[in-house]
């Protein structure tokens, strides 16, 4: 939210390697999806880059992860 000004949200996109930062994402959600009988699977290729709002990405990815181990049902 500190990234909104009225009305306006501020993106800072910067060159980003793609796959480390999933990877990194995705480590800490390992023991979770774990625990709700399920798993993470990445398959990304390792050249990705790309011009990305890390924050964005961070909260994106977050998100998505939180919400597929809770509503996944114990799948991957």
């Amino acid at each position: 939210m500190s990234r909104i000004t009225p009305g306006k949200l501020r993106i800072s996109p910067e060159p980003i390697e793609l796959a480390p930062l999933l990877a990194n994402l995705v480590s800490g959600f390992i023991p979770l999806a774990k625990r709700a009988g399920g798993g993470i699977d990445l398959s990304v290729p390792a050249d990705l880059v790309g011009h990305w709002d890390r924050l964005a990405v961070e909260q994106i990815v977050d998100n998505l992860l939180s919400n597929a181990i809770k509503y996944g049902g114990g799948q991957r």
